[in-house]
């Protein structure tokens, strides 16, 4: 997969990613779809396996893309694929790509780790993020809420991005999986279940069709 990012001079970088801030409406619709919902329509999980999911964030405090890579239904290269298509997000290839100093710093790194985004570059108010995984709404709020600057995302693949972490901004694991786990035992009664028949009828409606891949073939 080609760094979408490194294509364009280093001035003109932030033009390509999704922004925060004034265009928060348009934001909150790009990232109203979790993980388990996106991997569904595209046909990589069914519906059973999406429940398995959820119950195995619940125990475990981990991230969805984390617990697909266990349980072996999709790749890396395949949720980094679905996550860029799905929300119109370039691709940026961590292992080439050379992390701004001090940029790091930006987000504290409870928020860095829980969320799973490492920012990777400033260009005057705005920050650059990849992610290597789908975000919640809270989680963005809490994202944009630790830092001034106007945020802009792109997606790595998920190992890429935990090095990355683990590197810069070391963090205690145990703490944030805790966090995780209190949130998924909040969720109300029945949403899931909603989500996946939505879900279900978006893929009779054909939204597993072919589409646009900005991974080429």
């Amino acid at each position: 997969m080609a760094c979408i990012l490194a294509q364009f001079p280093r001035e003109r970088r932030m033009q390509r990613g999704v922004w925060t801030g004034r265009g928060m409406k348009k934001y909150e619709k790009i990232f109203r779809k979790n993980l388990e919902i996106v991997l569904v329509e595209a046909g990589i999980l069914t519906q059973e396996t999406a429940e398995q999911l959820r119950e195995e964030k619940i125990r475990t405090g981990h991230l969805t893309g984390d617990i697909v890579l266990d349980m072996g239904v999709a790749t890396e290269q395949e949720i980094a694929r679905e996550i860029s298509k799905r929300f119109q997000l370039p691709y940026l290839d961590l292992k080439t790509y050379h992390i701004a100093k001090g940029v790091i710093d930006r987000i504290p790194p409870r928020i860095l780790h829980k969320h799973q985004v490492v920012p990777v570059d400033e260009f005057g108010d705005t920050l650059a993020v990849t992610m290597s995984q789908c975000i919640s709404m809270d989680g963005l709020r809490e994202i944009q809420g630790s830092t001034p600057l106007e945020l802009a995302f792109y997606v790595s693949k998920i190992s890429d991005v935990r090095k990355a972490l683990d590197e810069l901004a070391p963090f205690d694991a145990k703490v944030v999986e805790e966090e995780r786990k209190k949130k998924a035992l909040s969720a109300q009664p029945g949403t899931w279940t909603d989500i996946f028949d939505t879900a279900n009828k978006n893929v009779m409606k054909g939204l597993t069709g072919k589409r646009e891949n900005p991974f080429g073939k």
